[in-house]
């Protein structure tokens, strides 16, 4: 993988490297990877070299602090028809304007994964609406429960958070854009807290919110090289299982690590303010294909909605 940086110490600091720094010249990049570039660095001194990572990744961008979100601008690249090659990441040190699902802020401060992937199959992909968003879980959870102290803790809490104990520790946000069923490109965009436990008001949906060196304080194992390179590894395994078509294999494991299967929750309407409805309520029967869940009582699945468990979970998951 080529790895750009606008800062060459912090890059070392969470990738494994080879050879030395050499400046980039704006001029004599690729065209499209040039526009990234632009967009990611704002024309400011950049500097490449090889790393040693493994996988399917291409090109790594390493911003020390971003002005705003790589994710946002992953997408835009992609709906102006730039094409850009598969496996590209992007990692900041810390940031602003980063978000959460409908535009919640999330916090980005200096010691995390705030990690967006581009990945371009450019074939068909069974399920590809729901499957990548599993990738996405299913690796975050693959990642967490590696670690020595934390096996078999960390949790799905549907849809699309992760935590530990009770705890958010990651979320994740998905855009695909297709033609027909052929998926064109898919970004995936990863916050997770490894050192630092974000400043953030609790509320119904996260009365708490920690990082990975609260569960596990050897500095060996939770750090960010550490534990970015076990999640990349995680992501281009499932990324190739769901290449090959083993989107089932990846909802399994999604449910089996489900926060929220066998619990009493209440599902609110995902609206900003004071506008939020209870949509339901109830005990998790079941996840269905599409991620919808079946709760005892109600009719209808669920489809959409903010959740909040209302009850304590005390299951596991290996």
């Amino acid at each position: 993988m080529i790895v750009f940086t606008d800062h060459k110490e912090y890059a070392e600091s969470i990738l494994p490297s080879q050879g030395n720094w050499a400046p980039v010249d704006y001029s004599t990049t690729d065209p499209n990877l040039g526009l990234l570039m632009k967009e990611l660095y704002c024309e400011k001194s950049v500097y490449k070299r090889q790393s040693r990572c493994q996988g399917r990744w291409s090109y790594g961008f390493i911003v020390k602090k971003a002005p705003s979100s790589h994710f946002d601008h992953l997408i835009q690249l992609s709906q102006r028809n730039i094409e850009l090659p598969d496996g590209i990441i992007c990692q900041a040190g810390s940031g602003h304007k980063f978000h959460g699902q409908r535009g919640r802020p999330w916090a980005a401060p200096e010691g995390n994964i705030h990690l967006s992937v581009y990945l371009a199959p450019k074939q068909k992909i069974k399920g590809y609406h729901i499957g990548f968003p599993v990738l996405a879980a299913v690796s975050l959870i693959e990642t967490l429960n590696a670690m020595e102290g934390l096996e078999g803790r960390a949790k799905i809490k549907w849809v699309n958070d992760v935590l530990i104990d009770g705890a958010k520790v990651a979320g994740f946000l998905v855009h695909t854009l297709s033609s027909e069923d052929t998926v064109i490109a898919a970004i995936l965009g990863i916050g997770l807290n490894v050192e630092k436990a974000p400043r953030v008001k609790p509320d119904p949906f996260f009365p708490k919110v920690a990082s990975l060196r609260k569960f596990v304080q050897d500095s060996s194992i939770s750090n960010r090289k550490k534990v970015l390179m076990r999640l990349l590894a995680c992501l281009d395994n499932n990324y190739n299982h769901l290449l090959e078509g083993k989107y089932q294999k990846l909802l399994d494991s999604y449910r089996k690590c489900s926060l929220v299967i066998g619990q009493s929750v209440k599902i609110l309407s995902d609206t900003p303010g004071k506008g939020q409805k209870e949509i339901a309520s109830g005990i998790v029967r079941d996840i269905g294909e599409n991620l919808e869940l079946f709760l005892e009582g109600e009719k209808k699945p669920v489809t959409k909605g903010r959740l909040i468990l209302t009850r304590k979970n005390h299951s596991s998951c290996a």
